[in-house]
């Protein structure tokens, strides 16, 4: 079956009428078949998994996808199959609260389609515009952690921030592909510290190129295999 795609209907709210303050995003949850099963979960056996999110429109123009290398949809179901899709819901600060209730669309060839009900309730509160979760990657926290240690002594303060972070998304990207411990190996011989370049910046060019390249290979094998 060829599933062509999931449609948002109309939400209408306590007082019965549609409301324009509340949109919808939606993305398919593409499956990557993982051929090396984690330590840190024995139950995890290599198989299908679901992980990517594939956005229907783009994020931020809010326009079809074009000439992209993995679709949301259509996309082929085998028979017997199930596949799941990510629904994300934004509600603007001046929605009324209460229950709000409409559907989902859910469309095939062949004429199929099939409506699901959507309940969704909101709050009499509004959520701050700046998140109030703190992370490492970027932070003045990060950099604070390494000014400390170069004032104790233990090691110079990194020169070059921008590749700091590029490195740390590289590593947090390379864990989220299963491969942490190849990429420790490429990076911890060369210094003590992972971020100390000036010590041998040719040699942590060739280190950062490899890393990009396994992130690109890894991510290569996975997008290649078929989508369940």
């Amino acid at each position: 079956m060829c599933l062509l795609g999931v449609e948002a209907g109309e939400l209408r709210g306590p007082n019965g009428k549609g409301s324009g303050a509340i949109r919808w995003r939606f993305y398919r949850q593409h499956q990557l078949h993982l051929e090396t099963g984690t330590y840190r979960n024995t139950d995890f056996k290599p198989d299908w998994y679901p992980d990517p999110l594939i956005p229907f429109e783009h994020p931020l123009a809010a326009e079809k996808l074009k000439d992209v290398r993995l679709k949301a949809v259509p996309f082929d179901l085998p028979a017997g199959e199930t596949h799941g899709f990510w629904v994300d819901l934004y509600v603007s600060s001046n929605a009324l609260p209460g229950e709000y209730r409409g559907m989902c669309r859910v469309t095939a060839d062949q004429g199929q389609a099939v409506e699901i009900p959507v309940i969704l309730t909101v709050w009499d509160f509004a959520l701050p515009q700046t998140p109030t979760l703190v992370t490492e990657f970027g932070s003045p926290r990060l950099r604070d952690y390494y000014r400390q240690r170069a004032k104790a002594g233990n090691e110079p303060e990194p020169s070059d921030w921008t590749a700091v972070e590029a490195q740390c998304a590289q590593f947090a990207l390379l864990e989220h592909l299963g491969k942490a411990a190849e990429a420790e190996a490429i990076v911890k011989p060369l210094t003590e510290s992972f971020f100390q370049w000036d010590k041998n910046p040719a040699a942590y060019g060739i280190a950062r190129a490899k890393l990009a390249a396994m992130i690109l290979a890894a991510s290569s094998r996975g997008n290649a295999t078929p989508s369940r």
